[in-house]
């Protein structure tokens, strides 16, 4: 790794992520829940697959599961909540009622963001009307009736080309063949897609190939670079490094963008599992809050990743086995379990932004019939910043020439006939950052502050990849 500084004088820039104009309680509540979830799930995910790359939207499927959780009565109610920390069918409501019309972004907006939910239900199964009502108030999701006794393989077929409709073609097959059967009684979708450009984008002819430091060996990538201001913070206690790259869109400025990308890069190669493994919303909210317009010759890999889950195990670890058998989902119909939940993700990360799409699939099963379900960037290197200690000989320099200067603790005052001028300088530095290992990354809404996708990239030349049985 290699890293330069140079100083410069400027004035320190403090922002924190922007409130939506229409953000609710219940909303903020929702989108902490959504990222407590996603660090549970995606820990165990990682922990059964070690030093691989790993893709996920905790939104994509804490909202599938918030639909499925409609109908969940008693103890697999109790155990969904939990899993999910959600406090109360009020809260899971009103905040998912509130976050998902903003999820209508189109190419207007600068970026194109959308969400859709569905839920496709057997011709024979009988649905509580209550379930239906609250289904499309709360979750804007239509419903469809389906052949799965007599044509479970077209039903399958249907359901991923409307999952590919939503996505744009990005998620492909996410229920996989043979996991649509005539025992199938409902299938709950949830789709998201996002595309959008960087506000501050790559020049494609300074891409170069460099060194990217993997578990097992060195990959040649494609490295790109930029340098200008970007919002940045190193962490002390969780030794890693903050960048935060934002989308364009039509409100302009640097700091009025909706949805941004946030990498964390531990300092050392080898600091990705340690990072991981102490990271917490709260720690992640904290490091959201302390970045700070810094100069940075950035260098990030471009990359692309696919990954694909069957998450009955991992969500039955977390502490709901019950929705997977003996589970009470008598809010829809009688003898309901989940049998199996899908989820596929992509991601596209290059010089001009990114493309990202997820979608989740909740595969219900009447209870005693046997399931055969199958249920979805790199940086630069970002250094430890040194504490600025002016113990040795240094230039300085004031406009006024004719003033007499006394430098403390507390910043400089400057003395002349005409009065006395006082001022707070940061002494910020130019850091040259190489992105040369693996690292974890975000694409957050900062409207609601939701989490829509996280990922940990430890091969940016690696292809797909399924996690079977998570």
């Amino acid at each position: 790794m290699h890293c330069t500084y140079f100083l410069i004088l400027t004035s320190s820039i403090i922002f924190t992520t922007m409130a939506a104009s229409k953000l609710t309680k219940e909303m903020s509540s929702i989108a902490t829940s959504n990222t407590q979830f996603g660090f549970d799930l995606f820990r165990f995910c990682g922990r059964e697959q070690p030093n691989q790359n790993l893709f996920m939207s905790p939104f994509s499927i804490s909202t599938a599961l918030a639909l499925t959780h409609l109908g969940a009565r008693g103890d697999t109610a109790k155990e969904m909540k939990k899993v999910l920390h959600w406090s109360s069918d009020e809260e899971i409501a009103r905040g998912f009622g509130g976050y998902l019309p903003l999820l209508k972004q189109s190419d207007g907006a600068g970026y194109v963001l959308v969400g859709a939910q569905r839920v496709y239900v057997s011709k024979i199964l009988s649905v509580n009307p209550d379930f239906n009502k609250a289904a499309t108030q709360q979750f804007s999701a239509d419903a469809q009736k389906a052949d799965f006794r007599g044509n479970p393989d077209v039903e399958r077929v249907n359901i991923n080309k409307w999952v590919g409709d939503q996505t744009r073609g990005k998620v492909q097959d996410l229920l996989p063949s043979g996991s649509i059967t005539p025992d199938t009684a409902m299938v709950l979708i949830q789709a998201t897609y996002f595309k959008g450009k960087w506000m501050h984008q790559f020049n494609p002819r300074l891409t170069q190939k460099a060194e990217f430091y993997a578990p097992g060996g060195t990959l040649m990538v494609d490295m790109m670079r930029k340098e200008r201001e970007f919002h940045y913070h190193h962490n002390e206690e969780l030794k890693c490094a903050a960048v935060e790259l934002p989308y364009m869109n039509n409100t302009g400025g640097d700091y009025g963008h909706d949805l941004s990308m946030l990498v964390l890069l531990p300092d050392a190669r080898d600091g990705l599992n340690d990072l991981e493994a102490q990271l917490s919303h709260d720690s992640l909210d904290k490091i959201m809050k302390s970045l700070r317009s810094v100069k940075v010759n950035l260098q990030l890999p471009r990359f692309s990743m696919e990954s694909s889950f069957k998450l009955k195990k991992s969500l039955s670890s977390l502490g709901m086995p019950t929705a997977f058998s003996d589970a009470d989902f008598t809010g829809i119909a009688n003898g309901l379990s989940i049998s199996e939940v899908f989820h596929k993700d992509v991601i596209d990360v290059n010089e001009e932004g990114s493309e990202a799409a997820a979608a989740t699939a909740v595969h219900v099963n009447e209870e005693g019939s046997e399931a055969a379900a199958a249920t979805g960037m790199v940086m630069k290197r970002m250094p430890i910043i040194k504490p600025f200690v002016a113990d040795h000989p240094f230039l300085f320099f004031i406009a006024d020439k004719r003033a007499v200067v006394d430098l403390n603790e507390e910043g400089s005052e400057a003395a002349a006939a005409t009065g006395v001028v006082r001022a707070r300088r940061s002494v910020p530095i130019i850091v040259l950052c190489i992105a040369d290992h693996p690292f974890l990354f975000f694409i957050t809404d900062k409207r609601a502050d939701m989490v829509l996708f996280m990922g940990r990239l430890f091969k940016p030349s690696s292809g797909a990849t399924s996690r079977d049985e998570l």
